[in-house]
């Protein structure tokens, strides 16, 4: 474990200034969050965007891949400190023909002006109760288009400058009905 610290805090600091690089530049990012939970718990991964010093979107759309055997997509809900007034949320499912173990869901982030910068949302998933501790599984974050405020189209940004970084749900523990179980024999 204490191997392992340095590593983690290193991502950790990797991650911050490349963000803080990417604001400097004007580039938009689109960053999943990672969380912790234990099989057949709640997570809920959080969604932030950074739209750099000189870049107003109003539109966001993206689609996040997981394994449909490891999670189940519950809902996007707004991040706290904004409500319906200041950004609508919408989430589409969609079948994927050529693989049936991945879920694919498609996401609209609308600023009733711009989108903030920050936190917009958590992405609520149900873990499986099929995961085994120190698991790690990994939601894939992809932009499909940009707009600005006044609804132009800047899917050219989507592609050459929109960032993303995927997500991750760390499986830390069995279902806490199966403790109870155990620590009851």
């Amino acid at each position: 474990m204490k191997k392992s610290m340095p590593v983690f805090f290193g991502l950790i600091g990797l991650f911050f200034f490349s963000s803080i690089a990417a604001q400097d530049q004007g580039q938009v990012q689109l960053l999943l969050g990672s969380v912790s939970a234990a099989a057949a718990e709640i997570a809920a991964v959080p969604v932030d965007l950074s739209t750099g010093t000189d870049r107003q979107i109003g539109q966001l759309s993206f689609e996040i891949q997981f394994p449909k055997e490891l999670l189940s997509f519950e809902e996007i809900e707004l991040a706290a400190g904004l409500d319906s007034t200041t950004v609508e949320l919408t989430a589409t499912p969609i079948e994927q023909e050529q693989d049936s173990d991945l879920g694919v869901v498609r996401l609209n982030l609308t600023g009733k002006s711009v989108l903030p910068s920050g936190s917009v949302a958590n992405l609520v998933f149900t873990v499986s109760p099929e995961v085994y501790e120190d698991q790690t599984v990994t939601i894939k974050a992809t932009v499909v288009s940009a707009k600005t405020a006044e609804g132009g189209d800047i899917s050219e940004i989507a592609i050459s400058e929109i960032g993303t970084v995927d997500g991750e749900i760390w499986i830390s523990g069995a279902p806490l009905i199966f403790g109870c179980l155990f620590y009851m024999h």
